[in-house]
């Protein structure tokens, strides 16, 4: 069974050594693996620090020097080399019996990266694909001074467009005129996200790691047809809603979905979509990164869809060629 990924990212400041300091003291966390970068002075060892009562001494080769465990059974790792090469670390290590055998991985990425050709390159590694999938992109966003950033920096932007969740941060410290705006704007650049308020990084492990959009199908379709937003760095980007015929062949639809993603590639930030085929069991959530179509993935029992649909998420895409090339199968 793959083993679901959740990225934490946001710009600088934005909180997210605040919000994972939160998570770890939840018991929710028992089953992660967390992989944090050691960025500049704020590193594994920053971020854990809390009571010593929260670390548990364990005599096991297996637990280097980068790893530490906590009492509750979370498995924390500082990114000190390749991120690939630390996911194939964990891994051989869990299917060892060396680590406790986590069932979610969560990675903690740089303010200033953009998380989307990020996972794209690395969910396409042999190993990596075989055993990762990619579920759920938080973003952190500072609601100071997001709307300045998103103007001033290509990869501010980048991550509220390629968000399955956002998560606001500092909201206590605007006024309530300035968040609207700032929810607004979110809006504009990724209407399909979930947009939530946070206070001091607090929220709910269950809800933030567990409830996948992807695989429960909590999956947005209700904006308009076609919705853009122009950036200040001269790109358009574009979130548009395709409703697929029905009856719905996956097989079919797959090959155009992997046309879509090698075609469009690097134009092609997300692809969510819950999909009802009459060559499947059940319905599934579609979920593809640039390049990256990944697995159908069977949604929880109480999604009960009637038709197909799929959110395209990108910069400058031909929305009249892609819907023409979707409704062919």
């Amino acid at each position: 069974m793959l083993i679901p990924v959740t990225v934490i990212t946001g710009f600088l400041g934005a909180g997210k050594t605040t919000l994972l300091n939160h998570l770890l003291s939840q018991d929710a966390m028992r089953d992660c693996a967390v992989i944090i970068n050691e960025v500049g002075s704020v590193g594994l060892d920053q971020i854990l620090a809390q009571p010593k009562s929260l670390l548990q001494h364990v005599e096991s080769p297996h637990i280097t020097e980068n790893m530490r465990l906590l009492e509750s059974g979370c498995l924390c790792c500082s990114l000190n080399n390749e991120l690939a090469d630390t996911m194939r670390d964990l891994f051989f290590k869990r299917a060892l019996g060396g680590i406790p055998p986590f069932q979610h991985l969560i990675i903690e990425t740089t303010g200033l990266a953009d998380p989307v050709p990020i996972m794209s390159h690395l969910l396409q590694e042999p190993v990596i694909h075989s055993v990762y999938y990619m579920a759920h992109m938080v973003v952190l966003v500072d609601a100071q001074y997001i709307q300045q950033q998103v103007s001033e920096f290509r990869e501010a932007w980048r991550q509220v467009a390629c968000a399955d969740s956002l998560l606001i941060s500092k909201s206590d410290l605007v006024d309530e005129a300035s968040l609207q705006q700032v929810q607004m704007l979110l809006t504009q650049i990724n209407p399909t996200a979930q947009i939530r308020c946070i206070s001091h990084g607090k929220i709910d492990a269950d809800t933030l790691i567990h409830d996948s959009p992807v695989r429960l199908g909590k999956i947005k379709f209700r904006q308009p047809a076609t919705h853009g937003y122009q950036s200040t760095h001269g790109e358009q980007i574009k979130s548009f809603t395709v409703h697929l015929p029905h009856p719905l062949n996956y097989q079919r639809l797959e090959q155009k979905l992997q046309w879509l993603c090698e075609h469009y590639a690097e134009q092609l930030l997300r692809v969510k979509g819950i999909i009802v085929a009459e060559d499947l069991t059940g319905p599934v959530a579609i979920h593809a990164v640039q390049r990256t179509l990944f697995p159908p993935l069977p949604l929880s029992d109480e999604v009960n869809p009637e038709t197909s649909l799929l959110v395209l998420i990108g910069v400058d895409l031909d929305e009249v060629k892609i819907r023409d090339a979707l409704m062919q199968i």
